[in-house]
């Protein structure tokens, strides 16, 4: 099965979004659940646990990965209007040119 190039690249595109919003996801729940709980005794225990080394490199996860899904998103969608406006676009992937020589007959 013959896949282009550029739906390829689209799909490499959609996988990495999704792994890094999962990745944030995940990360921003376990971040609720185990640093800052959702009760008063959370508030409390919150006060000790933001500090510690778990809760900060799950902060620092969250950045990075916000980061980068924000980047991934502009990167995709500038390259879409770019696409748009180039009435230059020569990207011929899925048509099919005529090989035959016409000098042949």
């Amino acid at each position: 099965m013959y896949i282009s190039i550029g739906m390829q690249a689209i799909g490499k595109g959609l996988a990495t979004m999704l792994l890094v919003y999962t990745t944030h996801y995940s990360v921003a729940k376990l971040y609720n659940y185990f640093c800052v709980p959702d009760d008063i005794y959370g508030f409390f225990q919150g006060m000790i646990s933001t500090g510690s080394p778990m809760c900060m490199g799950a902060m620092d996860i969250l950045k990075s990965t916000q980061t980068s899904y924000g980047a991934l998103i502009m990167l995709g969608t500038s390259r879409l209007f770019v696409d748009m406006m180039n009435p230059f676009n020569t990207h011929r992937s899925d048509k099919q040119t005529n090989t035959e020589d016409p000098n042949a007959s």
